[in-house]
């Protein structure tokens, strides 16, 4: 195993990790702002691990993200279960995020054409 396949599995592992403290050290802004707002340091969170990890990394970050999100941030707290329209949205949207991230990683690895 090459040092860049141990990257992308620490990756594989942290990302997810750091979804889920990234959504309970959180909670103290959950009443005061929407998932929409919130949903962004878990974007960036999935970039930064389709960027280092690659795409199974970046997918396992952005399954936990929303989960995370969801659990810890979204009524009825600390449960998954979506109770408002709008926060499904911010879910799907989310997830189309993750989705491309993981795509555009993969394709820039494997080089131009």
């Amino acid at each position: 195993m090459s040092d860049a396949d141990d990257d992308r599995l620490i990756f594989l592992g942290a990302g997810p990790f750091a979804a889920l403290v990234l959504g309970a050290a959180l909670t103290p802004v959950r009443e005061s702002v929407t998932s929409s707002w919130v949903a962004y340091p878990f974007i960036i969170l999935t970039m930064i691990a389709a960027e280092f990890g690659g795409r199974r990394a970046a997918l396992a970050t952005a399954v936990t993200s929303v989960l995370s999100m969801d659990f810890f941030l979204m009524t009825p707290y600390l449960r998954i279960e979506v109770a408002e329209k709008h926060d499904l949205i911010t879910l799907v949207g989310f997830t189309a995020c993750g989705i491309v991230a993981a795509a555009l990683s993969s394709r820039r690895r494997r080089g131009p054409g």
